[in-house]
Formats: C-alpha cells, structure tokens, sequence
C-alpha cells in the first residue's frame, strides 16, 4: 500500500494536467496514489480519459470551489497517511522524491513540507528553465509598504544539509501528513485563490510545527503570465483580511486592514461586506 498521495486540483489546464501525470508515473514506479480534482473546467477538455490513462482517481467539483476548498476536499479523501499538494503544470526529474518525503514525514508528522521550485517558462509549446539562481522557500513581509506579502527567499541557512528550516512555503509542492492538516483545519475560510501559503505556514508556526524545505527534492513549475481562469482581487482582500483577524495580533492585524484601505478603498470595501457575512466562520476559525 502506498503511503503518499498526490493531490492536483485544476481548472481549465489544457494539455498541462496530463504533461504532469505523465512526469509524475515516470519519475514514481507506481509508488504514489494520484487524485486530481477538476474545479468545474469550462474548456470542454477530456480530463476523465486523461486521469484513467494514468491511474489517477478523478473528481469533479460541479461548482467552482476554489484552489483552497478543493486542496482541502482532496487531503480529506485521499486514502494515504501523506499527501503532496501539486499544481497541474509540473515537472519531476529523478526517482528519489517519493522516497524522502515520506521518511521526513515520519520523522516529524508536525511538519510542512516545501519541496524546491525549478522555475519555468513555456512559450509557444517549449519549456523553458529560467536561469533565476537558487531559492529557499520565502518569507512574509510585515512592512508598511508589504504588509502579508511573499517574497522567495534567496539565500540557504545551512548550505550543505539538505533539509532547513524556512519561514513559507513558496512555489507549490508542499507535502504533509493528514491528520496535522486536518488539526490545523487547513485552507478553511479561503476563497476561491490566494493567499494559502502564508495562512498555512503562519498556522503551523503558530502551532508549534515548522515549515522545511527539502532542497534535494526538485520539482519545475511553469509560471504563467495569466491564468486561464478569473481571478478575483476582492478576494484576495478578503482573504488577506481573514489571515489577519484569525492569526495576528490586533496591532498586525490593524497594520493590514489600513495597508488595505490605502491600496483600493472600492476592494476593501467589496471585501468587508463579504467579511461581514462571514462573521460567524470567522469567529470559528480563531
């Protein structure tokens, strides 16, 4: 029985979804379940045929839940003890991986892991490695100026181990052990996107976990300049504005909101009433 699963939630990926499978059954000997979840794709795409072709359990959200609701419906229905968080446009290059996440999962299950991002491009069907230097998950910015957010961090601590510490995972390919997830109740109270790696990583600090970074475990990650679906700034307020009200104190927490207001009162606005629908959830989460 395997012990990790793959979890790829996608919308409207195209010929990528199946591109990573592909990567994912060659770099693995069959040692990983694989569960892709199709967040109501619009582009007419086969992604059934595509799942079957490579073992994959596939779902099907009938309704648009989002990148974080749908991670959090794959970790609760994946059969494993470990699970991998994947995008649908990635890349393996050797054989080992499987092998590493799961030892350094069972040796501190109160752990997230961020495995190291190879940056992408891909023009006109080509994929491309951009030569951007090396990058060690990321922090969060507290500043006036940036105030929640993510930047890549450039340099290593401890160069030569190959595992470290890191303030945020960054770049997808983040590896955890269920039963923690589910402690930490996940990505619950996000919307649709943005924003899962800093809320999660600021829950398992808080927590009393640690956010690592497995140098050694390389996967590629094809960086878009649009996505092919909307995205929403007002949620992204929104969910900005929900980290802060459930894991800041109130000095951090009135930092973002006013960093906020400054950026576009019309988001901050749209936002708030959303927040303000939400009270009752919001006070759960705390």
């Amino acid at each position: 029985m395997n012990k990790l699963t793959v979890i790829i939630p996608f919308l409207n990926e195209g010929e990528e979804l199946e591109n990573t499978l592909r990567s994912i059954r060659e770099h693995s000997d069959g040692e990983v379940d694989i569960l892709v979840i199709n967040d109501a794709s619009t582009d007419g795409w086969d992604y059934g045929n595509v799942a079957r072709k490579y073992r994959a359990v596939y779902m099907i959200n009938e309704q648009r839940l989002g990148v974080a609701a749908s991670r959090d419906l794959g970790v609760k229905c994946c059969k494993t003890p470990y699970f991998l968080l994947l995008d649908a446009h990635m890349r393996f290059y050797d054989k080992d991986w499987v092998e590493t996440i799961v030892s350094e999962l069972e040796r501190d299950e109160r752990s997230l892991l961020c495995c190291q991002t190879k940056i992408l491009t891909k023009e006109n069907g080509c994929v491309t490695e951009c030569n951007s230097g090396g990058t060690f998950g990321a922090y969060l910015d507290f500043s006036e100026a940036g105030a929640m957010q993510l930047h890549w961090k450039g340099n290593e601590r401890f160069a030569g181990e190959s595992v470290e510490d890191i303030p945020c995972v960054l770049g997808a390919g983040y590896a955890c052990t269920k039963w923690y997830w589910a402690y930490l109740k996940g990505l619950e109270g996000l919307r649709y996107y943005g924003c899962d790696e800093a809320y999660i990583s600021l829950k398992v600090w808080l927590e009393g976990g640690r956010c690592r970074l497995l140098k050694e475990v390389v996967i590629g990650h094809i960086y878009r300049s649009r996505f092919p679906y909307q995205v929403s700034n007002t949620d992204i307020f929104y969910n900005q504005m929900l980290i802060a009200e459930t894991l800041l104190p109130d000095d951090m927490r009135n930092a973002v909101f006013s960093r906020l207001k400054k950026e576009s009162e019309a988001l901050f606005e749209g936002a708030g009433k959303i927040f303000a629908e939400n009270r009752e959830i919001v006070a759960l989460l705390k």
